[in-house]
């Protein structure tokens, strides 16, 4: 059976050290921009105000421990 390690060795020919990760492009960030033309402001009228909750903690909406940990 082979490891890990030479499983990626013989796909790519090269090191996990060489390898260089995938780097956004800037046309998918332009795909996300509103296209129509009344788009954004029609998203803009629509936001809603984010309040705290009355009760619950920070922890229990952000995934932080340290509240919980006490």
């Amino acid at each position: 059976m082979k490891s890990f390690k030479e499983y990626v060795a013989e796909g790519t020919g090269a090191s996990a050290d060489e390898l260089k990760p995938n780097v956004q492009k800037d046309d998918e960030t332009k795909a996300m921009e509103p296209k129509a033309k009344g788009e954004k402001e029609f998203a803009d009228m629509h936001k809603g105000d984010k309040k705290k909750h009355p009760v619950a903690g920070d922890h229990q909406f952000d995934g932080s421990r340290d509240e919980v940990k006490k």
